[in-house]
């Protein structure tokens, strides 16, 4: 997992600072589906967009399908 609270990084063109509602829609133009209020996945990427109305942290993760059933 990755994730940042620096606007200077960005995802998707997505940062910091943003407004939510623009960037679901980015998020949606660009193929992910929401699966919850802030979470967002296509594949095996998981970005979550934190924030109310502005985005205040980013975070991507990859999840692994080798590891999809294994617990540590």
């Amino acid at each position: 997992m990755i994730e940042t609270e620096n606007p200077a990084h960005s995802i998707l063109g997505i940062r910091v600072g943003d407004d939510y509602l623009s960037a679901r829609e980015v998020m949606e133009k660009r193929g992910f589906k929401e699966i919850s209020q802030d979470c967002f996945t296509k594949g095996n990427v998981l970005v979550q967009l934190s924030g109310r109305t502005k985005i205040s942290r980013l975070r991507i993760g990859i999840q692994d399908p080798a590891y999809k059933d294994v617990v540590f």
